[in-house]
């Protein structure tokens, strides 16, 4: 494999891909299915894929202006948060 970056190129390097979709969280429902974040409340997501350390997951809410916020975890399991 020949790998070239910009006038630099090195045909020795070698790499592995690997597809993460098969692996990516996937969503199945929201609870309740839209949400005010100026209101405390808790949103139930759930799904599969999640993990378990809530210090590796984000969670974002966007308003109908575009304006994003940064929810609180919880709980988690690899189908609920």
């Amino acid at each position: 494999m020949n790998i070239q970056v910009g006038a630099v190129s090195n045909t020795n390097l070698s790499f592995t891909y690997t597809d993460g979709s098969a692996t990516a969280p996937k969503i199945s429902s929201l609870s309740p299915s839209s949400s005010n974040p100026a209101k405390k409340g808790v949103l139930n997501i759930t799904g599969s894929g999640f993990g378990t350390n809530s210090s590796q997951v984000n969670v974002f809410l966007a308003n109908s202006s575009g304006k994003i916020y940064q929810l609180s975890i919880l709980k988690i399991t690899d189908t609920l948060m």
